[in-house]
């Protein structure tokens, strides 16, 4: 199995899995770098139901593939100072322990209960413009914002007219934010 548009997990989440994170930087000039991240995560538990599910190695061992980061870095475009960032990449802005107001620009990947503090890289433009050390300015274009990742347990804890009035409250910032 595999992830469908590069964000939403395909694999049944039961939060305990094994990572294997790949990474590759490349610097080919002066002006010029790329990063790549891929994830491959194996899922602890197997989903076979039945003897005719053993011959399955995809229900066997639950595997999933991400493209976690992929951009190019251009430095010092047309202008000393003016880098470009285009790709899938993680943007954090301000700092804070866990819980950071100004960091809204990837979502929070609340899907693994012992990682809450992950949040999701997200298809972007990222424009700056450093001056000298005392002034910088940065610009984000986010073409397709996207929403969080609830728990996959989250759904079914939320019964009747709780769930009800949550979707009820939360309804338009869900219409806003393209899953």
């Amino acid at each position: 199995r595999g992830i469908v548009d590069g964000d939403q997990p395909t694999v049944p989440y039961n939060n305990i899995f094994s990572l294997c994170e790949l990474r590759a930087n490349a610097y080919l000039s002066d002006h010029l770098a790329a990063k790549v991240v891929g994830q491959a995560r194996l899922y602890g538990r197997s989903e076979v139901t039945g003897l005719e599910d053993l011959s399955a190695v995809g229900q066997r061992f639950p595997t999933e593939f991400l493209l976690w980061e992929a951009y190019v870095d251009l430095y010092d475009i047309g202008l000393e100072g003016l880098d470009v960032r285009f790709g899938k990449q993680r943007i954090a802005w301000g700092k804070a322990d866990m819980l950071n107001p100004t960091d809204n620009l990837n979502p929070n990947d609340l899907s693994d209960v012992f990682d809450m503090g992950r949040r999701l890289p997200t298809w972007a433009a990222k424009f700056s413009y450093t001056l000298n050390d005392a002034f910088a300015v940065e610009a984000i274009w986010l073409p397709a914002p996207k929403s969080i990742v609830l728990p996959a347990e989250l759904p079914k804890a939320l019964t009747g007219s709780l769930q009800a009035s949550l979707l009820q409250e939360f309804q338009p910032v869900l219409q806003a934010f393209p899953s």
